[in-house]
């Protein structure tokens, strides 16, 4: 399939998902279950179109650590799987998963959902170490062919690892009250934000204290204090009063 008939075949797909938006959530919410019971569809569809992908996959997977699927992609070239696939997309049957399949493999969640259910399948005690093997495989060959496809980058596979290992923690909380990066960008304070010391202006601008008869307001300050002695500004100006202009006569007299 050259660029412009692929190209093509997306096209076709979108124009199915908008014709059909209730069918293909039916499949998608089926895919999101934690049974994954449209993944029981699927299996079944490929069994009906490649006769032999049941038995190819056993062989699969008692090599253990596979890296590579060519003998099933080779039965679907020699089953002509994409011209079927594309049949169907362009006269899809009655009740058909295929056109829905493929725009979730194409443009849903695919590949995120596949390796969340292989990985819950690899951790669940039930399993014994054969079967958890070819889970740890699968889950490597489709993030590698999804990257490979250029259906997604290994950017947005970190980001995905670090989302489900974020699930599975007891940091959820922590994580959910930390200010995202627009909030600590955002040149408007949200009102009744915590003010830091060091954010407080000078003067009438601080933050009022509470003392023993209420709330003092916020131009009452306390005198500045001078650590190496004398009269204080506040009590320097109420001792010039005190003092008067007629002080310095009085005294002289008594002299």
């Amino acid at each position: 399939m050259g660029q412009a008939e692929y190209e093509a075949f997306k096209a076709k797909l979108r124009e199915w998902m908008e014709a059909h938006p209730e069918e293909y959530a039916a499949f998608e919410e089926s895919m999101n279950t934690r049974d994954m019971a449209g993944c029981q569809a699927v299996l079944l569809q490929a069994i009906a179109l490649i006769p032999q992908y049941r038995k190819l996959a056993a062989a699969k997977a008692n090599e253990g650590l596979f890296d590579h699927v060519n003998e099933i992609e080779q039965a679907a070239q020699d089953n002509d799987l994409a011209r079927k696939l594309i049949g169907e997309c362009e006269q899809p049957v009655a009740g058909s998963p295929v056109p829905a399949m493929l725009y979730w493999l194409y443009f849903g969640k695919s590949f995120e959902r596949m390796v969340e259910y292989c990985e819950e399948l690899r951790r669940s005690p039930d399993l014994g170490y054969f079967q958890k093997i070819a889970m740890s495989a699968t889950i490597r060959l489709l993030i590698a062919r999804s990257i490979k496809l250029g259906l997604r980058t290994r950017e947005e596979w970190k980001a995905h690892r670090e989302a489900m290992r974020l699930a599975e923690s007891n940091q959820v909380l922590d994580w959910a009250m930390e200010e995202s990066s627009d909030d600590r960008n955002d040149p408007k304070r949200k009102p009744g934000r915590r003010v830091a010391l060091s954010d407080a202006p000078d003067s009438d601008q601080t933050v009022p204290r509470r003392t023993a008869g209420g709330i003092r307001p916020r131009n009452s300050h306390r005198p500045r204090t001078r650590h190496s002695g004398g009269i204080q500004p506040a009590d320097r100006t109420a001792a010039c009063r005190k003092i008067g202009p007629g002080s310095r006569s009085r005294s002289r007299r008594h002299s």
